[in-house]
């Protein structure tokens, strides 16, 4: 006889009438009581009292269910939940409820065939916000609420990269209620920077902005570099934000603006060749700045450059070749290209076959319905967050 049978048969021994009942004060203080003289560990007494405190729990529900006639959604709804503290949260609320409540919440349960007919309505008060606001360990918020009212749907718990499933729909959900229609959905490491190509080039940049000497450049330049100068000091007011991994749609919007400049800057001279490396054996490497010369020029046998001796013209062709290397001063559109392809890329690979359940402050936005697709929303915490895109 094991253990839990040894327990069970002495208590049915000291119970009045040989039988056990889990929703008897009395017997329950019998049980406990006999436990604690038998020198049984506290830690097993708590848990074995709490599971029997469950039992009676899911039993007591069962009946109510069974009198609202929904006994079949409810178990239905019980094993479509992750389990663990989700199961124990969601019990603990039921049973404390009123059975004028308790019945509010069985028409409530499997009230809809699809997540398209909750209304703001179902979840403003009483058991369906208080549905709505439950986030046990591992579910957010709103996840609980459409388990209940959609049948059929199943919360993953944090197993799956979404978050629901109604119908073999895969949603992730989203609660803004609390925050302006305008705010930004956060999409965890999905939206993490350091993933994205855009990103790369823009700390590129102000690595390399932050290493020039600008005294120096502005000797060089004289007159004809006072807009890239002007632009180079803008983008490195920003330059602890992009450290942080924040960067507002201004801020964009400014390296934009720098990266349009340095293109015009570096395109006034042409295209061509303005730097010479000569290489030997047993000698160090070295480079000789020229004046432009064009590719077509570089084709006979006798090629000329006049070398730029001079210390200014030296220092700007440096400055123009480095900022050449940046991918968005060629090519100044790609930026914003490349942020929307890094949004496209989210929506369509990270959430390949997932929908957006987006519920803000007086409506529900559902992918698929209410929006396509998402948008660019803004750059903060170290990663891209998003909006719908209506």
């Amino acid at each position: 006889m094991n253990i839990i049978n040894t327990i069970i048969t002495e208590w049915s021994y000291k119970v009045d009438n040989g039988q056990p009942d889990v929703s008897n004060k009395q017997h329950i203080t019998i049980l406990q009581n006999y436990l604690i003289e038998n020198n049984y560990p506290s830690e097993f007494i708590s848990e074995f009292m709490s599971n029997l405190t469950e039992v009676k729990n899911s039993d007591s529900l069962l009946d109510a269910a069974i009198k609202n006639n929904k006994q079949n959604q409810y178990k239905n709804f019980k094993s479509k939940l992750p389990g663990g503290e989700t199961v124990t949260a969601i019990e603990k609320y039921l049973t404390g409820l009123s059975k004028n409540d308790l019945t509010k919440f069985f028409k409530l349960l499997g009230k809809y065939k699809s997540v398209d007919k909750i209304k703001p309505s179902d979840y403003s008060s009483g058991i369906g916000k208080t549905l709505m606001d439950m986030q046990p360990a591992g579910v957010g918020k709103g996840e609980v609420m459409i388990a209940v009212m959609v049948d059929g749907s199943k919360i993953s718990g944090g197993s799956e990269s979404y978050d629901i499933t109604v119908g073999g729909k895969k949603y992730e959900v989203k609660d803004y209620r609390s925050r302006p229609m305008s705010s930004s959905i956060r999409l965890g490491t999905h939206g993490k920077l350091t993933k994205f190509t855009f990103w790369r080039q823009i700390t590129k940049t102000m690595d390399m902005i932050n290493q020039f000497d600008l005294k120096k450049i502005e000797t060089s330049l004289g007159d004809a570099g006072s807009d890239i100068i002007t632009g180079i000091k803008a983008i490195k007011d920003i330059s602890d934000k992009v450290g942080r991994g924040e960067l507002a749609s201004y801020a964009i919007t400014n390296l934009e603006a720098f990266y349009q400049t340095a293109n015009s800057f570096v395109n006034e001279v042409g295209d061509g060749f303005n730097q010479i490396t000569l290489r030997g054996p047993n000698i160090k490497p070295t480079d000789l700045m020229v004046k432009m010369v064009d590719k077509k020029d570089i084709t006979g046998k006798n090629i000329s450059f006049d070398v730029i001796d001079d210390k200014s013209g030296k220092d700007t062709v440096v400055f123009m070749n480095d900022l050449r290397k940046l991918k968005y001063v060629r090519k100044p559109k790609s930026l914003w290209v490349d942020i929307h392809d890094a949004v496209k890329e989210i929506d369509t690979k990270a959430y390949s076959g997932i929908n957006f359940i987006v519920f803000r402050k007086s409506k529900i936005m559902i992918q698929g319905r209410d929006f396509k697709k998402l948008k660019f929303g803004t750059i903060t915490q170290g990663a891209i967050k998003v909006l719908e895109d209506i």
